[in-house]
């Protein structure tokens, strides 16, 4: 749960359904892919993502009034009133941040944007009246070429929001661009612009200007802040430094206007997991802009080298003179076992104009416009009846919760002073306008001269003032940030813990990978010794097991396998050696699949591999981690039976060899003849070295 704080905001009601992505103020946020997508053609306004700045404004409908001016005739200012008595018109839009997707980016390389998911798209039905009727009402001069939209004066840093689009755009009347005053039959909310905004479909969200006051005709592109810093695909070349250098801002031909061809999945969510005994129904949207309409939605389970087409489904009661709202597909899978051996979903989208979504992502500097293929992961696992399942991992999870297949990468901040230290309790204190501390990282910043330059208003500091940040300040900023919050470094939270570091592990706990068996010893007459490469470092926890996956007599089959080496961190080189007890076919009872398909394998087989997993983990001295609750035990009680030793050997060794760990063992070891014990010599090996820690008793 994320601590409530106040904010110039909390006037406003809003759902708990969104996800908040730059913490509390300002409020960006978008909803859970699933939710949008189940509430259909129109996405309910509780629903619809929200992009604001800074706070957002009180203003009041009835004194409400836009400046019309520039190149007109005459300059008015219109009330809400006014505005009623042009004619009224309707379109269904969706509306896109074109920063949708961007965390995708973001874990590739920092951009200097927040991160959004695959949510910031939404779809309403907004009422109003169109811009060309009012221009063509007050009359604009010769030379017009720009029709500029403005916010509140100075709500920002930089001064008003403020955009502009093209005159000729603004008067071709089917491009329906409206001044709207109701969203889904309601009067605009504060957080979509109350009482009046702009609606320019077709084209990407920050031209919707919100709260609008001035609309200017020019024979220039708009002179705002953000009209020339944000909204932008800078070239892939253009960094996070370099952009600040050869008036890149100041170039038109990299600001956006039309949205591109888009798709995602949204159902199954992440880590949703299925039974391979029902069937699945892909589910997501797609859209273009321009008003260019989706005519193809592909999916492909085999890494794209095949592609089927899904059903597409469009909003028939769509309201306006192009399409400019999504379409809505699925696609059936009748067959879940199709699946077990597939390692990833992919969707692409076409439109009227055969644009595609590209196959790879292509960075940018404001990590704007990211449409290419999205990849959903897929992976078989299993519970404890053997039932199969398989489970969905999506690329990212937006908001500041970790999660997605895709690696996120961060960069510490170092401190510019050393060897000073504060206790939390002190750094609470400082929670002042005059006075306001934050902790990132560990460090701690006095940020209080610079709260009045912040991009985001000082409210959006102050509300963290003496808490920790580290999460909200690497989902928001870029890493230009770094260098600049070095400057206000002031020393390091008082040290109270240590953390020790994992090694990277070559396995992959959410697919198969490849292991070549380099070895393989016949122990006795039904039980094996195999040894295999999978890489550098395994990095096997010690409690977990992997899992092996083959394709058997056309079936695929999984089990799980505890390796008994390595142990120690010393010992691994990237190879795991397992003990395997080999199930043969007599006449009463069929033969083990998985282990006689191991027992056929010969020196340079490849076996798939899947891991570590498991529910626990053995730290040291007597420290686990059973089901993700931290367990301390004086003495460990085993009862293991035939191949069931696999799993406890690994831990006794662990505990045995560890110096300093002296945890008790003591195991019941059950087994149908002498010759069935497993592990014998070894065994009886730990229990001479240890046998004041270490008891065994078989039966």
């Amino acid at each position: 749960m994320c601590e409530l704080l106040n904010t110039p905001d909390d006037w406003i009601d809003r759902s708990k359904d969104l996800i908040k992505l730059t913490g509390e103020h300002p409020f960006n946020a978008e909803p859970n892919t699933k939710l949008l997508i189940d509430s259909g053609f129109v996405t309910p306004t509780h629903l619809h993502y929200v992009r604001n700045h800074s706070t957002v404004p009180k203003l009041d409908y009835d004194n409400h009034k836009i400046t019309f001016s520039g190149l007109v005739k005459k300059q008015v200012e219109i009330s809400m009133k006014d505005i009623l008595k042009y004619d009224v018109h309707e379109v269904t839009v969706t509306l896109t941040c074109d920063g949708n997707r961007r965390k995708e980016l973001n874990m590739i390389k920092r951009s200097k944007g927040f991160n959004w998911g695959s949510g910031a798209t939404s779809t309403s039905t907004w009422r109003g009246v169109r811009v060309r009727d009012i221009l063509e009402d007050i009359g604009v001069k010769e030379g017009a070429k720009y029709v500029w939209f403005e916010g509140p004066k100075d709500e920002l840093t930089h001064g008003h929001y403020g955009t502009s689009i093209s005159y000729s755009h603004v008067m071709d009347p089917f491009n329906d661009v409206l001044l709207a005053y109701e969203m889904n039959n309601e009067k605009l909310t504060p957080d979509h612009g109350a009482p009046i905004r702009v609606i320019i479909p077709g084209m990407v969200g920050g031209r919707s200007v919100k709260w609008l006051c001035n609309v200017k005709v020019s024979d220039e592109e708009s002179d705002s802040w953000y009209h020339h810093h944000d909204n932008k695909v800078m070239p892939p070349s253009v960094d996070i430094y370099s952009v600040e250098t050869k008036d890149w801002w100041k170039r038109s031909e990299f600001v956006l206007y039309e949205l591109n061809i888009n798709s995602s999945i949204s159902h199954p969510g992440h880590q949703e997991k299925l039974s391979i005994d029902e069937p699945c129904i892909l589910r997501g949207y797609a859209y273009s802009g321009g008003g260019r309409k989706v005519i193809r939605v592909d999916l492909s389970f085999d890494n794209c080298k095949t592609w089927v087409d899904a059903e597409l489904k469009y909003n028939q009661e769509a309201k306006g003179s192009k399409p400019w709202s999504w379409c809505l597909w699925q696609y059936e899978i009748k067959n879940m076992q199709s699946l077990i051996q597939t390692t990833e979903i992919t969707v692409r989208a076409v439109d009227s104009s055969f644009n595609m979504q590209p196959s790879e992502r292509t960075w940018n500097v404001l990590g704007m416009m990211n449409n290419s293929y999205y990849r959903v992961k897929t992976s078989p696992i299993f519970d404890n009846d053997n039932k199969c399942f398989i489970t969905f991992t999506h690329p990212v999870v937006p908001g500041s919760n970790g999660g997605g297949w895709m690696e996120e990468l961060t960069t510490p901040i170092k401190p510019t002073i050393q060897n000073t230290y504060f206790s939390l309790d002190e750094i609470k204190k400082h929670n002042k306008e005059n006075d306001c501390w934050l902790i990132i990282d560990n460090e701690v910043y006095d940020v209080t001269t610079y709260m009045k330059d912040h991009p985001g208003g000082s409210d959006s500091i102050l509300v963290y003032g003496g808490k920790d940040v580290s999460q909200v300040f690497w989902l928001v900023h870029a890493m230009d940030a770094t260098e600049m919050k070095e400057r206000f470094c002031i020393g390091t939270v008082m040290p109270s813990s240590s953390s020790i570091k994992n090694m990277k592990s070559d396995l992959n706990p959410k697919r198969f990978i490849k292991a070549h068996l380099i070895k393989k010893v016949n122990l006795n007459h039904d039980t094996i010794s195999m040894r295999f490469k999978v890489g550098n470092v395994t990095g096997m926890p010690i409690g977990q097991h992997v899992l092996f996956g083959a394709m058997i007599n056309n079936d695929y089959v999984v089990r799980p396998y505890t390796p008994t080496y390595p142990i120690h961190q010393n010992e691994d080189e990237g190879v795991l050696e397992f003990v395997i007890k080999v199930y043969k076919e007599t006449k009463n009872k069929p033969g083990g699949k998985m282990s006689c398909y191991l027992n056929e394998m010969k020196q340079g087989d490849v076996m798939q591999v899947k891991g570590p997993t498991g529910p626990i983990l053995y730290h040291q001295n007597g420290m686990l981690t059973i089901h993700n609750k931290s367990v301390k035990a004086l003495q460990l009680n085993m009862i293991a039976g035939g191949t069931g030793i696999t799993p406890m050997f690994q831990i006794i060794r662990k505990v045995l060899e560890c110096s300093g760990d002296d945890t008790l063992i003591k195991m019941v070891y059950a087994n149908n003849t002498l010759e069935d014990i497993l592990l014998k010599k070894e065994l009886e090996e730990l229990q001479n070295k240890y046998n004041k820690q270490f008891f065994v008793w078989h039966v």
